[in-house]
């Protein structure tokens, strides 16, 4: 998400001054502030075409992920023996793909697109406005674009993205509550839990009630000059609201494109412990004068060490794109891999471990520096915001995991356990032993919740209960 994405709400306030000075013949300073405002909001589209090209490239992505997790759901349910833990995990990324699509498609697409469109007829409706002493239709126009028709995909916005809002509240609540069962033994992630599902609902509360009131003021201000005074401080909430959540909420992951093995409860807690760990091993480094790749690699003149922890914490696209930056090592690595690879390949090919184990092993004591080198800023670059995500996308996994947990018997109170598992034994028999999949789990960049994810429709019915 683009920082400048935040700042939509600014071109709002782009007509300031077609609408406080309304009048003929149109003041130079008020013709001066007209130009600035519709020159400003004519900008604040560029931002919100090219973050709608950006986030139209992720919802492709998640589509094409939840078709392929849909395909596997689909397979479990034909097999002679279904795995219920297998079923619970495919489940578990089909609730996350489910939130990710929705912050796409109304975080950012409908962003981009309603206020985008509300900035075009402000800035378009502003800059007639400095002509329309002289020609009536222009001022009608502009008083028509400034005001109720330019200002109307913003009330939109914000109805939508406040609905949106409070189911993301309440899942993250319900999340909160079913993974504090597990983790009660582990203080600080039970902590990081509770930080976790805070930040959620804080940017959930700001960015729901800011829109919605945002819109109202920007209908307001179509006939009254303090409709602005309560446009100010929503346009500073929205640029805190975009800032917090690049900071303390948006994370990346890996993509689910393989063949999906079951999880546990006590994996994820394992990869949250590891992950929280490496985030203290770099700041005690810090303090101690040490890098962040001289804390966390264990042979930090190995290749091979330093490759396998950069290609386990999803750091080797980067490193890789890093390397062919430089012609001449793009040159040696297609000459490598293409002397290394088959004849039937369809393209030059080259193993990790392969690269790792010739560089390591040659006598080019140069091209063994300069291939640590590149790994060695990666990772003092980017280790740290690597963990840092892995730890908020394996905290909404563990809550999606625990939360389809209560389906199948576990995490709920005593009361009512036995017909929770006369459930389960219809629905499987036996399965197979399960073995943890690091990749599923391991924290990139990103609509169903009756289908495999969250139910709207169960949570209003506990909120009513209640």
């Amino acid at each position: 998400m683009l920082a400048a994405v935040g700042f939509l709400e600014f071109a709002n306030a782009g007509d300031f001054a077609a609408n406080v000075w309304n009048e003929s013949p149109v003041p130079i300073y008020a013709l001066v502030f007209m130009a600035l405002g519709g020159f400003a909001a004519l900008c604040m589209l560029y931002f919100s075409v090219r973050d709608g090209i950006l986030s139209w490239r992720n919802l492709r992505a998640l589509r094409h992920e939840r078709r392929h997790l849909q395909l596997q759901r689909q397979r479990q349910h034909q097999a002679a023996v279904r795995d219920a833990n297998t079923l619970r995990t495919i489940d578990c990324f089909l609730d996350m793909n489910t939130r990710e699509m929705g912050t796409e498609l109304i975080e950012r697409i409908g962003v981009d697109s309603l206020l985008g469109f509300s900035a075009f007829c402000v800035s378009l409706g502003t800059f007639m406005a400095m002509d329309g002493d002289t020609h009536p239709q222009l001022f009608l126009a502009s008083n028509l674009l400034t005001g109720y028709v330019g200002n109307t995909p913003c009330v939109l916005f914000g109805i939508v993205n406040l609905c949106w809002s409070s189911w993301v509240w309440v899942r993250s609540k319900k999340q909160q509550a079913a993974a504090l069962r597990y983790v009660k033994s582990s203080t600080r992630i039970g902590q990081k839990l509770r930080n976790r599902t805070s930040s959620i609902g804080m940017h959930a509360a700001l960015h729901g009630i800011s829109g919605v009131v945002a819109g109202a003021a920007g209908m307001v201000t179509a006939t009254m000059w303090w409709g602005y005074v309560v446009l100010l401080p929503c346009i500073i909430t929205s640029g805190v609201v975009n800032v917090f959540w690049r900071r303390r909420v948006g994370y990346e992951r890996p993509l689910v494109a393989h063949e999906i093995t079951s999880i546990d409860q006590d994996a994820v807690l394992e990869a949250l412990r590891y992950a929280d760990a490496s985030g203290q091993r770099i700041y005690q480094g810090r303090r101690q004068g040490k890098d962040a790749f001289t804390s966390l690699v264990a042979e930090p003149d190995s290749v091979l060490c330093a490759l396998d922890f950069v290609r386990k914490n999803n750091l080797f696209e980067d490193f890789c794109l890093r390397l062919l930056q430089d012609p001449a090592v793009a040159a040696r690595l297609l000459a490598s891999s293409s002397s290394s690879s088959s004849s039937s390949s369809p393209s030059p090919l080259m193993e990790w471990h392969q690269f790792a184990s010739s560089t390591g092993a040659g006598d080019d004591e140069a091209w063994k520096q300069r291939v640590l080198g590149v790994a060695r800023d990666l990772v003092n670059e980017r280790a740290l915001l690597s963990f840092q995500y892995q730890e908020r996308h394996l905290l909404e996994v563990m809550g999606c995991y625990m939360c389809r947990g209560a389906e199948f018997g576990q995490g709920r109170d005593q009361k009512g356990s036995e017909r929770v598992a006369k459930r389960v034994s219809t629905m499987a028999t036996g399965g197979a032993g399960t073995r943890p999949n690091a990749n599923s789990y391991a924290g990139r960049h990103g609509n169903d919740w009756l289908f495999g994810g969250f139910s709207l429709r169960g949570a209003l019915r506990g909120l009513v209960r209640r």
